[in-house]
């Protein structure tokens, strides 16, 4: 009678007998496999698009010289743009592209809200179609920021004018002067 070697069910049977099973090998994930390499590839990917999108489309009018403008033109005390602060306006990639007409207001009328009211031009050949925003910010009588003044549209034809008027954030006896901040369309 031969006895055959034992077996437990929990055991695995090592190649050589005598010897324990060797240790299974962990291989790397090839490079192109890993979570960071995709998530890079999708991050460069979104500000490819974005840069697409927006790059030459999105346009600002400086504050410095719609507010000159603006006091040139007769503009009220309170229209007027506040001094400027220590952040200068956005750069302006197509400055003639929408461009602030003069004339604007500010308009305190109402008690319960203050409005900038204007018309934003179109100096393009083409439609925008998808969006248009202009902001403003609106200031106490110290030049302390209480908020936003905003107002946006989808669309402005050809050589077009789109008349706004803009909310202000805050009530209208806080709100002293408006600066205007960007406008922008796409």
């Amino acid at each position: 009678m031969s006895q055959e070697p034992q077996h437990y069910s929990d055991q695995q049977p090592s190649m050589y007998p005598g010897n324990p099973a060797p240790a299974p090998v962990k291989r790397k994930k090839p490079w192109y496999k890993r979570f960071w390499v995709w998530l890079l590839i999708v991050v460069a990917f979104i500000v490819v698009v974005v840069n697409i999108n927006h790059g030459g489309s999105a346009s600002t009018a400086p504050a410095a010289s719609q507010s000159a403008a603006s006091s040139a033109a007769g503009q009220p005390a309170t229209a007027q743009a506040a001094p400027e602060s220590s952040k200068a306006a956005p750069a302006s990639k197509a400055q003639d592209k929408l461009t602030l007409d003069d004339g604007w207001t500010l308009d305190k009328s109402n008690q319960f809200a203050a409005y900038v009211n204007g018309y934003v031009t179109n100096n393009t050949d083409k439609p925008i179609n998808d969006y248009v925003q202009i902001t403003f910010d609106a200031l106490d009588a110290q030049g302390a920021n209480l908020g936003t003044c905003l107002a946006n549209t989808n669309t402005i034809d050809a050589h077009g004018k789109w008349k706004f008027q803009a909310l202000c954030s805050g009530s209208a006896d806080e709100v002293a002067t408006v600066r205007l901040k960007e406008i922008s369309g796409f």
